[in-house]
């Protein structure tokens, strides 16, 4: 059986989606990771992968762990403007 890359990344963009909606921050990482290596010049991706980082960033009490946090959001928000410039949400992400 071939498996359909594309079937493959809308499946793992939404289970991290689902998973980012109920609070499931780590898993929501491992699958944003896993759809951004399928899809790494996805705008739409990282821009909602830059918003978990936000989010995760949010609820760690280690300032040196909410730094890391923090600047792999700016870089991934970086990322995002640089393929789609019309998104005016990477701009608020990385603001």
């Amino acid at each position: 059986v071939q498996e359909d890359p594309a079937f493959l990344l809308r499946v793992t963009s939404r289970l991290a989606e689902l998973a980012h909606r109920f609070g499931d921050h780590a898993l929501s990482s491992e699958h944003y990771q896993r759809a951004l290596h399928q899809d790494p010049d996805n705008p739409d991706l990282l821009r909602r992968y830059g918003f978990l980082l936000l989010d995760l960033s949010e609820n760690l009490a280690d300032p040196v762990q909410r730094q890391e946090v923090l600047t792999e959001a700016e870089k991934v928000f970086s990322d995002a403007i640089k393929i789609s410039q019309d998104d005016v949400e990477v701009y608020y992400g990385y603001g």
